[in-house]
């Protein structure tokens, strides 16, 4: 039965979890290419590591740093510590901590800007 007007329909149920609906886009296109880039080896990646994190970081450290939320911070932690960019450290406050590796952090400074 479809409900129209102001009313609701007679008989709804309240929202429930279980059957949230998402909104999804439908198309995405790109618009430009602002920047380009080339990753030549695994400590190229690097770059994503802001100059100034403490060692060692945990993912809200990372976002912080780089101004993103939380779950883009704990994306990048996961694929860097995928390609030994960055390794395990320990525990602080049940979130677990990394170091940068010595030649992650090199390839993050020293790596020039590509045209």
């Amino acid at each position: 039965m479809h409900a129209t007007g102001d009313r609701p329909a007679r008989g709804a149920a309240r929202p429930t979890r279980r059957f949230r609906r998402r909104a999804y886009t439908e198309e995405r296109r790109l618009l430009e290419v602002v920047d380009r880039v080339a990753f030549v080896s695994p400590a190229d990646y690097g770059r994503f590591l802001p100059p100034g994190l403490a060692q060692p970081f945990t993912c809200r450290d990372l976002a912080a740093a780089i101004g993103q939320p939380l779950y883009l911070a704990q994306k990048i932690a996961y694929c860097l510590r995928k390609i030994d960019i960055i390794a395990p450290d320990g525990v602080r406050e049940r979130a677990a901590t990394y170091t940068v590796r010595s030649t992650a952090g090199a390839a993050a400074t020293a790596m020039p800007e590509s045209p």
